[in-house]
C-alpha cells in the first residue's frame, strides 16, 4: 500500500477504510481525531518526513523514500496565517490541518438507500437532528414549555416530574434533568422573561410504527419572548368562544403533554379574530377541559 514513490490520497470519515483508486494508489479514509497519528506512522513506515506542502485545499508530504500521502481538506479552506503560511516546509507539518479538523461543526446531510432518502443535522458527529426522527413521523415524543424569569423556573420541578413520569408510561429512557437546566439557561440568554420549550422525542429509526428496541432520545431546547400581557387583563379577563370541535379520550395519554397537537391545531383553526383571545374545548359529552393553549381552573 505505501511502497517508495506510490502516492495514498486521505479521506476525512468517521470510521477508517481502505480502497484502491482508480489510476493507482490507496485512498485511506481516516477518522478526524486519528489523522495526526496517520502521518506520524506513515512517516515512521518510510524512514521520516521530507517536506509538507500546506494549502487551502489540500495538504501532501513526501517520505524520504519517495512515497507521498495527499489530504483533500474537508471544510475548507485550511485557515492559514503568518505563523503558519502556505508553501512547502520542511519535516512533517499538520498543526493547521489537525486544529482545522477537531473543530465542532454543524453539518447537513442527505441519507440516500435504496428505495428512499433522508435528511438530517449532525454536530460534532452525533445527529441532533433528522426527518427520520420519530418525532417528526410519528408524534412520538413530549414536550413540556416552562417559564423562566431570569434564570429561574419557578415551576421547574413540576415540569420535570410530568416529563418524568410521561416518559415512564411511553416508555422513553428519562432524561438529564440537570443537563436540561443548563441547557434552557443557555438557549434563554440575556431575556429577563422566557418561555423555554423542551421536546423529548424516542430519537431516529426505521420506518413504521414499531419503536425500536433501544431508543436513543432526541432533545430540543428553544426559548422564546412569553407572550405580551395587558396588565387590565388581569383585573377584566379575556374574551374567549366555544370550540366546535370535541376533545378524544384516551386514557393512556390523558395528562402527558405529547407531540400529537392536532387537536389544538383544529380548535385553533377555528377563528381569526384578534379580540379573542382563546378558544374552550369540550370532551365528547360536552364537559368543558381546557382552552387551546391553557388550563382552566374553577374559582369556588
Amino acid at each position: 500500500m505505501s511502497a517508495p514513490g506510490r502516492q495514498i490520497s486521505l479521506a476525512w470519515r468517521t470510521v477508517s477504510k481502505v480502497r484502491e483508486a482508480s489510476g493507482g494508489g490507496t485512498v485511506v479514509e481516516v477518522p478526524a481525531d486519528r489523522v495526526a497519528g496517520w502521518f506520524d506512522r506513515f512517516g515512521a513506515r518510510h524512514g521520516g518526513i521530507a517536506h509538507t506542502d500546506l494549502a487551502a485545499g489540500r495538504v501532501a508530504v513526501l517520505a524520504d523514500d519517495g512515497a507521498s500521502a495527499e489530504l483533500a481538506v474537508p471544510f475548507g479552506p485550511l485557515p492559514l496565517s503568518a505563523d503558519e503560511p502556505a508553501g512547502r516546509r520542511p519535516g512533517l507539518v499538520i498543526g493547521p490541518l489537525v486544529e482545522h479538523l477537531s473543530r465542532s461543526r454543524r453539518i447537513g446531510l442527505v441519507l440516500v438507500r435504496l428505495g428512499g432518502h433522508s435528511v438530517g443535522v449532525t454536530e460534532s458527529g452525533r445527529i441532533v437532528v433528522s426527518a427520520t426522527d420519530r418525532g417528526f413521523s410519528y408524534g412520538d415524543g413530549l414536550f413540556e414549555s416552562i417559564r423562566f424569569v431570569g434564570e429561574t423556573a419557578p415551576l421547574w420541578d413540576r415540569h420535570m416530574q410530568r416529563l418524568a413520569d410521561s416518559c415512564r408510561r411511553l416508555q422513553l429512557p428519562l432524561p438529564d434533568t440537570a443537563q436540561l437546566l443548563r441547557e434552557s439557561r443557555q438557549v434563554r440568554d440575556a431575556m429577563a422573561h422566557a418561555v423555554v420549550r423542551i421536546a423529548w422525542t424516542r430519537g431516529v429509526g426505521e420506518r413504521g410504527y414499531s419503536p425500536p428496541a433501544a431508543a436513543t432520545p432526541t432533545r430540543v431546547v428553544a426559548a422564546f419572548p412569553p407572550p405580551p400581557m395587558d396588565g387590565a387583563v388581569y383585573a377584566r379577563g379575556v374574551r374567549t368562544r366555544m370550540c366546535t370541535l370535541r376533545l378524544a379520550e384516551q386514557p393512556q395519554l390523558a395528562g402527558m403533554k405529547h407531540l400529537n397537537r392536532l387537536e389544538q391545531v383544529l380548535a385553533r383553526a377555528e377563528w381569526n379574530d384578534p379580540a379573542i383571545a382563546e378558544g374552550l374545548v369540550c370532551d365528547g359529552d360536552g364537559r368543558l377541559v381546557s382552552a387551546t393553549m391553557a388550563n382552566l381552573f374553577a374559582v369556588i
